[in-house]
C-alpha cells in the first residue's frame, strides 16, 4: 500500500512542476500563491517526498489554473 501512495505522489509532483515551470513560476513565487511556508515543501512535493493535503491540493490547483484532476490522475 505504502508503494503505490508513493507511486501516486510522485506522479503528481512530476505533473506540479511540469505546470509550475509552464506557468514560468520559481518554487518560492508557487509557495508563496499556496500559502505554503517555504520553497522546500513545495520541492518536496515536486520531488514525490511529500503527499499534500485537500486544502493543499485546492492552493495548487488555483495558483497553477489545473483541475485536480489532471494533478491526480494526469486527465
Amino acid at each position: 500500500m505504502y508503494e503505490r501512495y508513493k507511486k501516486l505522489n510522485a506522479e503528481i509532483g512530476e505533473r506540479v512542476r511540469e505546470m509550475r515551470n509552464k506557468k514560468k513560476l520559481t518554487q518560492e513565487e508557487l509557495a508563496e500563491q499556496t500559502g505554503i511556508s517555504n520553497s522546500q515543501q513545495v520541492s518536496n512535493i515536486e520531488r514525490g517526498l511529500s503527499g499534500m493535503s485537500i486544502e493543499t491540493l485546492k492552493a495548487f490547483c488555483k495558483a497553477l489554473d489545473v483541475d485536480a484532476d489532471y494533478l491526480i490522475f494526469g486527465i
